[in-house]
This record gives structure tokens, C-alpha cells and sequence, in this order.
């Protein structure tokens, strides 16, 4: 539940900063770049069908449009092989995040899942640091090209360094009904600075925020949506059933989702 994934590059330090990965900054990089899937290509396949999927709200769609799509199509070379190599662990821990929330672990459906909620922060660090790096978040009108993440998160994603409390991962409770097999990534930014610092996930209609700064405190919102920090267990009930999602960390809300059928 606690063991942190190894995304250390072996080695000693090579010395060199490849323009093209967006790790440079540690000067470890491999001499060559790789299609890096900014979602992972094992969460995409949770949600293709025939090996494709339907996409929409990217920048090289016209607004309103949806396409089906190959999953290679959602890859860009934004890492080394070295840096990319290196985070592909957190891949696993994910997919099983993502596989619960779906109803769909490896051909079965389980009620309980114990999981490493520090690693999914981790992997939602990645995904965002590949999603902007990738040139697929617009601002002011234009696509944003040669991004950098913070030195700080790179620390994270590649070293020991822990996520700042009051930073990470955030349920958005209200009711909600369980949508299709479906996930909708926004990117958030800071309103004074406007820099880049968070992400949404709602995931089948079950939404989180990762930010990398602690959020605004705010009202909830006129449907009753609010933030939860760090919930140590999120309980869905529906009709029928009871499933738990524990994330491993000592403290935090026991939150409950209850899904409507309308």
C-alpha cells in the first residue's frame, strides 16, 4: 500500500539534456525521444473498442467535433526513452484506479480495492506534465509549445521529493450519475499568475482534481459540489451494491458517492 515505485533512471547521471523531453532540466537524458501516450496506453485500453476510441475538445478538432481515432494518435515525443522508461510503473498502479471506477479489474468486478493513492498522484503529475508538454492545452488562442514543468515536479516524478501538503488529490463530491465509459481531462490555471498548476479527471462521472498548489477555499457550488482533501475512502452506492476504494494514507474523509439512476 505505501511502497513507492522506483522511477529513478538507473545509472549514473548521463550529463546531457535532450531539447525534446521535457525532464531536461536534470540533465539524465537518453539520446533518443519516444511516442510517449500523454494518457496511458494501458488506461486507454480500458476504454477502446476495435482498438479505437472517440475523442473530442482537442485543439486540432474544430470545436463540437468528435473523431474516432487510433490510440497511437494520442502520443507525442515529450521524454526521453531514458525518462520514459523510467515512469512506466506508475502505469499499473493506475489502471487498476481506473479499472475500479469502471467496473472492469481484469475481467472481474470488485467490491474492495486497496490502492497506493501516493503513486495515482504521482501518475496524475505525469499525465499532466504530458498533456501540456504535448502542445494540446490552448491559451490565449494558441496552443502552448516548449513547456517546462516546475524543477520541483520533476523532483517528484523522478526523485523522492513528496508532493507539498494541501497539494495533490481532491474528490469533487455531489451526486452524480454514472456516465458510460468515458474520461474528460481539463487543465486548471492559477488566475493571478496564470501558470498552469492543476488538473480535473472525471472519470465514468466520478471527478477528481489534482492540483500542485492548494486550492482556493470556495463555497460549494449551487448543486452542492465540494472538494474533499485526500479522502482515505471513497464508498459508491448504487441500487444494488457497495464498492470501496481505500488509498492507503492514515488520514483524510470517508466519502460517499451515491448514484442516482436519472
Amino acid at each position: 500500500m505505501t511502497r513507492r515505485n522506483d522511477t529513478t533512471p538507473p545509472g549514473a547521471l548521463t550529463g546531457y539534456a535532450n531539447p525534446r523531453c521535457y525532464a531536461r532540466a536534470l540533465r539524465d537524458c537518453g539520446t533518443k525521444t519516444s511516442g510517449e501516450h500523454f494518457i496511458s496506453n494501458s488506461i486507454l485500453g480500458l476504454y477502446d473498442g476495435a482498438g479505437e476510441l472517440t475523442v473530442e475538445g482537442f485543439p486540432w478538432l474544430i470545436t463540437g467535433e468528435q473523431r474516432r481515432i487510433q490510440r497511437a494518435t494520442l502520443t507525442a515525443k515529450v521524454l526521453c526513452t531514458r525518462h520514459n522508461s523510467a515512469l512506466s510503473s506508475l502505469d499499473s498502479t493506475a489502471v487498476r484506479f481506473f479499472g475500479f471506477l469502471i467496473g472492469k479489474d481484469e475481467g472481474t468486478y470488485q467490491n474492495i480495492l486497496l490502492i497506493n493513492g501516493k503513486e495515482i498522484k504521482r501518475w496524475m503529475l505525469k499525465t499532466l506534465c504530458g498533456v501540456v508538454a504535448s502542445g494540446n492545452v490552448v491559451h490565449n488562442y494558441g496552443r502552448i509549445r516548449g513547456w517546462e514543468p516546475p524543477r520541483q515536479w520533476l523532483d517528484i516524478l523522478f526523485d523522492a521529493k513528496q508532493i507539498p501538503e494541501g497539494c495533490g488529490l481532491h474528490y469533487i463530491i455531489g451526486k452524480y450519475r454514472y456516465a458510460d465509459k468515458r474520461i474528460e481531462i481539463n487543465t486548471v490555471r492559477n488566475t493571478t499568475t496564470g501558470e498552469i498548476v492543476a488538473l480535473t479527471f472525471v472519470v465514468s462521472g466520478f471527478p477528481f482534481l489534482f492540483a500542485m498548489e492548494p486550492p482556493p477555499r470556495q463555497e460549494p457550488t449551487p448543486s452542492g459540489a465540494e472538494l474533499r482533501y485526500h479522502p482515505k475512502v471513497l464508498q459508491v452506492r448504487s441500487r444494488n451494491e457497495v464498492c470501496e476504494l481505500h488509498f492507503g494514507w492514515p488520514e483524510g474523509p470517508f466519502v460517499v458517492v451515491e448514484l442516482s439512476e436519472k
